[in-house]
């Protein structure tokens, strides 16, 4: 529970129910000092000595905004005693005790069998970032000392922050301290949910102040999970000043070892902050070794024109990324990275300064390391040349490629080489009608590599440096487009309908290039085939419907169904390998013919399609689809995928590379959110297995709060390390003004490493 969500406690903080004893204790004469009396007989006033007296018979005393009522208010001496009934009304805060004893000149003393509510926070006050504002909290306590100016002690007291008159959860302790804006210490911390034990702290530290953020122990945490076994975790908070803040952390896990480390926050202005983390594990698993998790983030606006951004997530090995992380996307992420890009935009120009580096693992073997350490690009915008309808750009690009490792190769390969690649563009468009629209463009590409000529037997380039000129022309057409307009009958669904059917076609050429074979290849830069001509066509069909306006006047246009065919032929058949849009790996005239569909017509359905068809053997190589339903307390999700066997089909060839998926999710929750639950699964269709199912009920009432969480999870089919099949069975406990307590098997943690 971090600080922030401290508010809860300071229920506790307000017990300085001494609001009013400032006023009572002003002049020694006058034991009420600048207060008022009310509500009192004239026999209940008596006068038995020069600095003693009794006020009986309903005593209301008001203090500016503060209220007190007892049956009687007593003085002697500098010692003043209300009882019988003591009841104070405070903005806000409504304590009732059956005695006080005050020194009206120290202002010390002590409060017997208190109880009460408080207010926590300004009711007039916006809403915090969670849409709520701050709960009441009622609290109680066998005896309250205020010992000092800001300090108060506290023997056998309990709060809650539950409306009900009998709270469902409280935190007991058999005695505690406060220091007002300092921090709150409490001994024997029980939590109770409807009168039942259920968490248990020798001892409570937090820091409190007004700011809700101070340097100070965290809540211990307490865990099990079947791999890491029981767990005990403890946390010290940094607030080095408003926008900078660091937490040091350790864990103990009675099967996992320990882990301990630190992270770093900081917001320097809107839009800027990062974090840093670095976390270090002993004995994850069967060896001793220390493994470590370290992740990190900036984005920091430099000046006007200048930015920096970067992230990290870089673990010792692919063993520890899969058995710290719990979604699936992160468990079988078979990377580890850091990038850093330094970027400035001004006018025209932009420029960026990058570094990039990736590791790959095949299950939880190296596999790969590739990078750019460093990469520097320029881009001149394209703009008119003088008043004519002519544009001139650039791009400029200088990178150190770091390639090291192949896949399904040796991890001995490298490809490490410099490149410096330029390519200035002229385009003009030739016609602008609305149904009719011709570009031409030319441009010539100058690049150079240090290295050429990689041999595949010593796994490295053997040759010097190389240059390659190459000159591209490019025609795009758009057009002749057909549009219908029509208005239907019944403007139900639709006030006016558009249906738009659109060719396209663009035409290029390479100029040839004898030495192809001699470039070493990493990107679509390195494997332009020159001497090629292209031609790429395709032809979309849209239906457009303007939809009412619920709130009445003219409604809006949306696109309903859009279906789309694509396909590109090559003079040269080896440029099919190469192109980065083909997903071919072979040598083909034609590329695969590709369709797609996106239907949406209404706001809350929305549906898409996608094929892939081989210009060989005309049939599909692979098919998906993805369809959502929402409303306004339901969401379903639906996706499918599969990968063809075609025999004869290079890449598509092998039935081990074949697949066949389905994913779903569906959440629901009644109306207020007092129930809300999900269920999703990801099945293999192909082995007929389920890789994950995954369901999460919540129970909310008031004050309080309970999640179940119950997955079931094929990990190694994900991660490809050697893991066995895991259940994972979690509750998490809510407490409105306290925030949740973590289940025992660590399902609702944010382990995804996006903060």
């Amino acid at each position: 529970m971090g600080v922030t969500r401290m508010r809860g406690l300071q229920a506790l903080l307000v017990l300085a129910f001494v609001a009013f004893v400032p006023a009572l204790a002003s002049a020694q004469g006058n034991p009420l000092g600048d207060c008022r009396l009310g509500n009192i007989s004239k026999t209940g006033l008596s006068i038995t000595g020069a600095d003693s007296g009794l006020y009986r018979d309903n005593v209301r005393v008001v203090c500016d905004d503060s209220i007190l009522y007892a049956d009687e208010v007593q003085w002697k001496g500098d010692i003043v005693t209300a009882t019988g009934h003591v009841l104070l009304d405070d903005r806000g805060l409504r304590v009732n005790a059956d005695r006080m004893e005050l020194n009206r000149v120290t202002r010390l003393g002590t409060f017997y069998r208190v109880n009460g509510w408080a207010r926590l926070g300004d009711p007039a006050a916006e809403p915090n970032p969670f849409g709520q504002l701050e709960p009441d909290v009622q609290f109680a306590a066998d005896i309250v000392e205020r010992v000092g100016p800001r300090e108060y002690r506290l023997t056998r007291g309990w709060y809650s922050s539950c409306a009900q008159p009998v709270p469902r959860w409280a935190i007991t302790h058999t005695s505690g301290s406060i220091v007002l804006n300092e921090r709150l210490f409490a001994r024997n911390a029980v939590l109770k949910v409807k009168g039942v034990p259920v968490f248990y702290l020798p001892f409570i530290y937090y820091p409190l102040d007004s700011e809700e953020r101070s340097t100070g122990f965290l809540m211990p945490q307490y865990t099990t999970t079947s791999w890491q076994g029981h767990g005990f975790g403890n946390a010290f908070f940094w607030a080095i000043n408003r926008s900078q803040d660091a937490t040091f952390y350790h864990n103990w896990y009675s099967k996992a070892g320990q882990s301990y480390g630190a992270e770093y926050r900081y917001a320097a202005a809107p839009g800027s902050g990062g974090s840093a983390q670095l976390t270090v594990l002993d004995n994850v698993s069967e060896n001793t070794q220390r493994r470590y998790i370290t992740r990190a983030s900036v984005n920091q606006r430099l000046n006007r024109y200048m930015g920096l951004v970067g992230r990290m997530s870089y673990t010792s090995d692919q063993l520890t990324q899969q058995l710290y992380n719990q979604n699936l996307y992160d468990l079988s992420n078979r990377e580890r990275y850091g990038a850093l890009t330094l970027a400035a935009h001004r006018g025209r120009y932009s420029l960026m300064m990058q570094g990039d580096l990736r590791d790959r693992y095949r299950g939880v073997e190296f596999e790969q390391r590739q990078g750019l350490v460093p990469a520097v690009s320029l881009t001149v915008g394209e703009q008119s040349i003088g008043r004519s309808a002519v544009y001139f750009g650039m791009t400029n690009e200088a990178v150190s490629f770091i390639r090291k490792g192949e896949y399904g190769g040796s991890p001995d390969a490298d490809r490490t080489l410099f490149r410096i690649d330029t390519a200035p563009t002229i385009r003009a468009p030739l016609s602008k009608l609305r149904f009719l629209q011709l570009t031409a463009a030319a441009s010539f590409r100058l690049t150079y590599w240090d290295k050429s000529q990689y041999d595949p037997t010593e796994l490295r380039p053997v040759g010097g440096p190389i240059h390659r000129e190459l000159v591209e022309l490019r025609t795009d057409l758009v057009g002749p487009t057909f549009e219908k307009f029509w208005t239907p009958k019944s403007t139900g669904f639709a006030e006016r309908w558009q249906h738009v059917i659109q060719p396209r076609l663009g035409v290029s050429w390479l100029s040839s290039f004898d030495r192809s074979t001699e470039i070493v290849q990493i990107d679509h830069i390195d494997t332009l085939v020159g001497g090629t001509t292209t031609v790429d066509y395709g032809l979309t069909n849209r239906w457009l419907a303007r939809r009412p306006n619920p709130a009445g006047g003219r409604g809006q246009g949306r696109s309903i169904l859009d279906v789309s065919i694509s396909q590109r032929y090559y003079t040269n058949a080896l440029a099919a390998a190469y192109d980065p849009y083909s997903q071919t790996t072979t040598p083909t005239p034609f590329s695969p013919v590709n369709i797609r569909a996106n239907v949406t017509p209404t706001d809350t359905f929305n549906a898409r399609f996608q094929m892939d068809i081989d210009s060989q053997v005309f049939k599909p190589r692979q098919y998906s689809a993805a369809t959502q339903f929402f409303t306004r307390r339901t969401n379903l999700g639906v996706g499918w995928s599969k990968r063809q066997f075609l025999p004869g089909v290079p890449a598509y060839d092998n039935p081990d590379f074949a697949s066949h998926f389905l994913n779903w999710s569906l959440a629901t929750g009644t109306p207020g959110g007092r129930v809300h639950g999900s269920y999703m699964a990801n099945l293999d269709l192909k082995q007929a297995s389920i890789l994950q199912q995954r369901i999460v009920l919540s129970l909310n009432a008031q004050c309080c709060g309970v999640t179940f969480d119950y997955q079931i999870l094929q990990a190694a089919q994900f991660g490809g390390a050697t893991l066995p099949a895991d259940r994972r069975f979690g509750v998490s406990f809510s407490l409105a003004g306290l925030g949740s307590f973590t289940n025992p098997f660590g399902s609702f943690g944010d382990n995804s490493g996006r903060r």
